[in-house]
């Protein structure tokens, strides 16, 4: 076996040892496939780099997503980890509501397991307020909502 297969074996196991919330990691893989995904097709329409502000909104809380489920999925706290999952659940949702006939469905599932997770994170922790997870989930929507507004 070569060196370099040695060396990325050992990465990814260390990796893999850190990651807390496996299905909050793959929800963050599905919005950032999403996201390269809208990407590529707005760039095939013509419309890529000449966007409007809506699709770059979009597009920013797309990646804000990917990078709280990426979070979360490392976060040692389950506290934490619910409240990063209810955000996601809070924007992935909606968003996978109003894109439904283009790049809602993956998000709708990435918005599905985020809440699955949250509902996890909030089981472990030791004194089961929901209170903290429920307020950054409302922070995450109205922001959003903020933002679609803004950029109508």
């Amino acid at each position: 076996m070569s060196p370099d297969r040695t060396i990325v074996r050992v990465v990814t196991a260390r990796s893999a040892r850190h990651i807390t919330s496996p299905p909050l990691a793959i929800a963050g893989a599905v919005v950032m496939g999403t996201e390269i995904g809208y990407v590529r097709l707005l760039s095939e329409q013509g419309s890529f780099p000449s966007i409007d502000a809506r699709v770059a909104w979009v597009l920013i809380v797309l990646l804000g997503m990917a990078v709280l489920a990426g979070i979360g999925a490392v976060a040692r706290s389950p506290a934490v980890r619910a409240a990063l999952a209810a955000a996601c659940a809070a924007v992935l949702l909606p968003l996978g509501v109003l894109a439904a006939f283009s790049i809602g469905l993956p998000l709708l599932a990435a918005g599905t397991i985020a809440v699955a997770v949250w509902g996890g994170a909030l089981r472990e922790t030791s004194d089961r307020s929901a209170f903290p997870s429920i307020t950054a989930g409302i922070a995450a929507f109205v922001a959003l909502a903020l933002g679609l507004v803004a950029t109508g």
